[in-house]
Order: structure tokens, then C-alpha cells, then sequence
């Protein structure tokens, strides 16, 4: 098994700070921010969605009883929750000879990072990257990949391509893959939200969030940003309008927080995906991931093996997506 760190380019001079400096990963909110968690689920689960009843009351026709009004069915949308591992190793001889050794134990101890600054380095390394896996697969899952970090399950984009296909998802426009147009974001958005079903739209605003990709978000901040002649109050309106909450950055557009998803430009290119701009009206309550405990999803065990003199990080949960109505659901690419 490789090695959890390959490498430490650091001459063995000085001193080590106190502050590691770490490659940052993408600010991904709280996973219960989009999503509706099931938790306890260890098998497949059912989502039962019950049609809705209307034109069940007629003007009442005097003496005697008919039926005003015929049956709905409750079908349902099923999750099948995969087992997810991510086991990694590591010998710390890849700090022989560096600043890193004074940060060791001593003797027989010596390859035990256990309670040591290195563990707590390692484990800062290894539950961000758990927290990038996550938000990556639930979203671009897909199991007919030819790469095993996307194929685990069905992800976000994947269901919702099969719904636009099976004609139950709205897409409301089509953007294609060059570089977006001065004002594109502001056209896609209006289709987005207006074409958007009425019982979706009837939401509060506070129910329901518009996710884009960066491309898109940062074209509907130049459109703001270029509006000519832009004076004190519209700029109050545009700074009001704007802004970073603690785990995402966003703007409004029709009473809707706009959110930057700019990890998904990222992933859209890690895959080599042709639709590159993606906009969708997303109401948590409608999407949902299953799982056996979402506590799991930041939970690391980290111990030292003296069979084999390795220190090792296992994390496990179960997981899985699908949303439950598709008349809930907006969505431009």
C-alpha cells in the first residue's frame, strides 16, 4: 500500500514552525445545507410519492351519491445505500533526515505518531479529503464511469440527466460548452425560475436555493457589476444583495440565494463533461441521501499496528441519492 505521505521536501536545518500551511480544498458546507438526511438506513430504502388529488369536488347534484373524482397511485423513488471505505497508511521514515524528526517519538516508539503534532497533521489532511470525496461522488456519482473515485453510486447530476431524458425533470434551457455571453447568467436563471413548475415556484424563497456553477455565478456578478451610471443605492442594493455566509459564497437574483458551486467547474472538467454551465432550483427537502449514520461522514479512526509498524486511518459509512419529486425540480445546462 502506498504511502500517505510520499514525501517530505524540507532540509533538516532551523526549526519547524508551529503552523502547517495545507493545500486548501474546496469550502464545502454541512452536507444537512442541501440535503435531507435519512440516517439508520443499511438497505435499500423506499421513498413513497403519492400523486396528488384534484377536481374531487363537483356541485352537488341533489338526491343519491356518484363519485366526484378518480384515484391517484403512490409510487415510489428508491435509495440503495453503498458501503464507502477509505483506508490509508503510513510510515513516518518519510520524515527521516528532516525538520519533522523533532516532531517524533523516541525508541521503540519511534514510527508511533499516536499523540504526537504529525497524528494531528495527518488527520487534518485526511478528514479534508474525506469531506471533498463526499461532496464530489454525492453529486458526480455515476455508476457507468470508467473511474473508480466517480462509480461508487448515482449521484446528483446523473439522476437528474435521467429524469430530463425519462421527461420528468424540466430543463428549461439548453447553454452548450463555450464561454458564456455577456448576460448569459441573468437569461438562464429568469428561464431557470420562471419556467420553473408553479408548485416549486410557490415555495418560500427561504425553502429553496439556485446552485451554479462558477462560470454562471460569476457572470451574473459582472452583468451587476456593469449596470451603467451604478449609483450609491444600487450599489447598497447590489452589497445587501451579496455576500459570503459562514460556508458559502452567494448572491440574490429574484429573492433567490444564488450559490456558487465552483467545485463543480472542477469536477465538470476532471471528467471531461461537455455542459460546463449547470443552474438548478434545488429545494432540500426534495433531495435526500440515505446512510447506515451520517455521524460517520466525519468520523476518522486513526491507530498504530505494531504487527506491521504502520499508522493507519480507516474511515466507513454507507451512502446513497435520489430525489422524491420531479415537479420540484428546475434545471438549465
Amino acid at each position: 500500500m502506498a504511502n500517505l505521505l510520499t514525501g517530505v521536501s524540507m532540509d533538516y536545518s532551523g526549526d519547524v514552525s508551529g503552523k502547517v500551511f495545507y493545500s486548501p480544498l474546496f469550502r464545502n458546507p454541512a452536507i444537512q445545507r442541501f440535503f435531507t438526511l435519512l440516517d439508520g438506513i443499511q438497505s435499500r430504502t423506499n421513498l413513497p410519492v403519492a400523486g396528488a388529488m384534484q377536481k374531487i369536488t363537483k356541485k352537488d347534484p341533489g338526491c343519491g351519491l356518484t363519485e366526484t373524482g378518480t384515484g391517484i397511485s403512490i409510487a415510489e423513488r428508491t435509495i440503495t445505500p453503498e458501503k464507502m471505505v477509505s483506508h490509508l497508511q503510513h510510515c513516518p521514515r518519510v520524515f527521516d533526515n528532516t525538520l519533522f524528526e523533532k516532531l517524533r517519538r523516541k525508541g521503540v516508539d519511534l514510527n508511533n505518531i499516536e499523540g504526537t503534532d504529525i497524528e494531528q497533521m495527518i488527520l487534518k489532511i485526511v478528514t479534508g479529503g474525506l469531506t471533498d470525496d463526499l461532496f464530489r461522488q454525492v453529486f458526480f456519482g455515476n455508476t457507468a464511469s470508467a473511474d473508480a473515485d466517480y462509480s461508487a453510486y448515482n449521484g446528483v447530476w446523473k439522476q437528474l440527466f435521467a429524469g430530463v431524458t425519462a421527461g420528468n425533470v424540466i430543463r428549461t434551457s439548453t447553454i452548450g460548452s463555450a464561454a458564456l455571453s455577456a448576460g448569459d447568467a441573468k437569461d438562464i436563471l429568469r428561464s431557470v425560475v420562471r419556467s420553473a413548475p408553479n408548485v416549486l415556484r410557490q415555495l418560500p424563497k427561504s425553502k429553496a436555493v439556485l446552485l451554479v456553477t462558477g462560470s454562471v455565478y460569476d457572470n451574473l456578478l459582472d452583468t451587476k457589476l456593469d449596470i451603467p451610471n451604478l449609483g450609491s443605492s444600487a450599489l447598497e442594493i447590489l452589497e445587501n444583495g451579496a455576500g459570503e455566509d459562514t460556508e458559502y459564497e452567494y448572491q440574490l437574483f429574484e429573492g433567490y440565494r444564488v450559490i456558487a458551486m465552483r467545485s463543480w467547474d472542477t469536477w465538470i472538467d476532471d471528467l471531461s463533461e461537455t455542459t460546463p454551465h449547470r443552474t438548478v432550483l434545488w429545494a432540500p427537502d426534495n433531495h435526500f441521501i440515505a446512510t447506515d449514520t451520517s455521524a460517520a461522514f466525519n468520523q476518522v479512526k486513526v491507530w498504530y499496528s505494531n504487527d506491521d509498524d504502520q499508522n493507519k486511518t480507516l474511515a466507513r459509512y454507507m451512502i446513497g441519492y435520489n430525489y422524491a419529486l420531479p415537479q420540484m425540480i428546475s434545471l438549465a445546462y
